[in-house]
């Protein structure tokens, strides 16, 4: 009995020892995607900036600025508050018509906290 055990032990340990590694590293070129993980979670309305010169804000695809453009908001237009990404420079936000990146000096934020 004590053999069929710690034949079975070192069967389950053999198994684990060669089964694939796990990294921690991520992968740079990852990209973050609205609506799948990678902005951190944030709660709260957001209100485009009506300033002078600013017709319209374009909202990306991603926190970069040489993103896809998927659409485009009015300064007062208002949208929640989705997160945010690592650096803090930008927002994940949610419109009626569209739901992307925005740089955070364009909005004005109210939070639920």
């Amino acid at each position: 009995m004590k053999k069929n055990l710690l034949l079975l032990f070192f069967f389950a340990l053999l198994l684990t020892a060669c089964g694939p590694a796990v990294s921690a590293t991520p992968d740079p070129g990852a990209q973050v995607i609205p609506g799948e993980a990678g902005a951190t979670p944030g709660a709260g309305l957001v209100t485009i900036v009506a300033d002078a010169g600013i017709k319209s804000v374009r909202v990306l695809a991603a926190p970069v600025s040489g993103a896809d453009e998927l659409g485009q908001v009015l300064p007062g237009a208002r949208g929640a508050l989705l997160g945010y990404d690592a650096s803090g420079e930008w927002l994940l936000v949610e419109f009626s018509n569209v739901t992307g990146w925005i740089p955070i000096q364009m909005a004005q934020l109210t939070t639920d906290y």
